[in-house]
C-alpha cells in the first residue's frame, strides 16, 4: 500500500508493530512523520526507526554521489534519538552494520549487483563488515536503530 507518511492511511492504533525504514531522512521535518507513526500503534506496541548514520564514511560517500540522500548527513545516534524523545519515552539507540560495503558492491548503479549471487563474494563481504566491525568505533557504524515501546 502507498501512502503519504505525514498522513498514513490507517485508523488510531492500528499496528501492534511499527518499522520505518530508510525515510526520515528525505524528509525536511521528520517530527510530523514520528506523530503520525505513534498515532498508528497501538499502545504497548513496539516501534522501530531504522536510518542511515551520516557519520559512516560509506553514507557519506552515498550522499555526495546522490543528492536525494543528502539528508541522512543529518543523522547521528543523539540526534535521532532526541528525535524520537519528543514523541515517545524512553527510546533506546542502537548501532547495526559498521561498513555496509555491499551497498556499493552491489549497487544496480554504481556496482556489479550480480556479484551477490555468488557465495564467496557474500562471504568476503561479510568476512571484511566483521573485520571493520572490530576497529571501527560504533558512533561511525552504517546505521542506527531507535526502539521505542510506546
Amino acid at each position: 500500500m502507498c501512502g503519504d507518511a505525514l498522513a498514513l492511511p490507517f485508523k488510531d492504533e492500528s499496528f501492534d508493530a511499527v518499522l520505518c525504514r530508510d525515510l526520515l531522512h528525505h524528509l525536511e521535518d521528520r517530527g510530523p512523520a514520528i506523530a503520525e507513526l505513534r498515532r498508528i500503534c497501538k499502545p504497548g506496541g513496539d516501534l522501530w526507526i531504522l536510518e542511515p548514520n551520516g557519520r559512516n564514511l560509506l553514507m557519506i560517500l552515498l550522499a555526495t554521489i546522490r543528492p536525494h540522500e543528502r539528508g541522512l548527513l543529518q543523522n547521528s545516534c543523539d540526534r535521532l534519538g532526541s528525535l524520537v524523545a519528543d514523541h515517545f519515552a524512553g527510546p533506546r539507540v542502537e548501532v547495526r552494520q559498521p561498513m555496509p560495503i555491499y551497498r556499493l558492491v552491489l549497487h544496480q548503479r554504481f556496482g556489479l549487483p550480480r556479484l551477490g549471487e555468488h557465495r564467496v563474494a557474500r562471504s568476503l563481504m561479510l568476512g571484511f563488515e566483521r573485520a571493520i566491525g572490530a576497529v571501527l568505533p560504533r558512533r561511525w557504524w552504517g546505521y542506527i536503530l531507535v526502539k521505542v515501546k510506546t
